[in-house]
């Protein structure tokens, strides 16, 4: 969903916005970024006007003004990084345009396969509304049969783990900051290290949740004081998680 978009006011929850739509006209690929429920971001002149008055008031509150101080340089922060966003969009898109029109290619096609289906996968309908194919998923190749089918024709990647972006390990509405950023990648590297694939470090309270395939469960019991020890540099309390994911 858009930031700065109030998701309760969506009628129909069964697709999410694309970040940007397109599509072919008279043999040229075009596009736009999709921005339908963009808002002007910016930070209130309410919250600006509570820092200039306790500011200038002649008893300060110390601990409040560092609050809206921090809570005020995070909003600024996030616009700049939305806006970031957007032109790196752009050049993204016109570079898969530039390139679509000199190789002449008129076909759009992603990397869905069969299992994953409309029913837990939302942009379902945004790719059916964008004309974009899905050859995998038409063939109903399976993630597990793909990956059987690459360690066939010895293709490197057949068993890549999948990595979603880091941001997806900080909880919901908890500001994502930079530093809290690296811990989890600094913990994850270490675990990587160790030997382990295709496993998460979520940030849970002030500490990490361990979320692991159920082959390797076994191996995070075993080698449990040196888990402990690689990833105190990065969090006090290192939990694992029995539920293998």
């Amino acid at each position: 969903p858009s930031p700065g978009y109030d998701s309760n006011l969506l009628t129909d929850n069964t697709f999410i916005v694309p970040d940007f739509i397109v599509w072919q006209s008279e043999g040229e690929v075009k596009f736009r970024l999709n921005r339908p429920y963009k808002r002007h971001l910016k930070v209130s002149k309410e919250g600006q006007k509570l820092l200039e008055k306790i500011q200038h008031s002649p008893e300060k509150d110390e601990k409040t003004l560092t609050f809206l101080k921090d809570k005020i340089a995070s909003a600024e922060l996030f616009i700049e990084a939305f806006n970031q966003r957007e032109q790196t969009l752009q050049k993204i898109m016109g570079a898969i345009r530039e390139a679509a029109a000199k190789d002449g290619f008129s076909i759009i096609l992603d990397g869905t396969n069969a299992s994953d289906q409309a029913g837990d996968r939302p942009g379902m309908k945004a790719l059916g509304e964008m004309k974009i194919l899905s050859p995998l998923r038409i063939c109903g190749l399976t993630k597990d049969e793909i990956r059987k089918l690459s360690r066939e024709e010895g293709l490197f990647t057949w068993d890549k783990p999948a990595y979603a972006c880091l941001a997806t390990r900080i909880p919901t509405g908890t500001d994502i900051r930079p530093e809290l950023l690296l811990k989890v990648e600094g913990a994850e590297t270490a675990l990587m290290d160790m030997g382990f694939s295709d496993f998460r470090v979520r940030v849970f309270g002030g500490g990490a949740r361990l979320q692991l395939k159920e082959p390797q469960m076994a191996k995070a019991l075993g080698e449990r004081k040196e888990i402990i020890k690689v990833l105190k540099p990065f969090f006090n309390e290192i939990l694992l998680d029995m539920e293998a994911r």
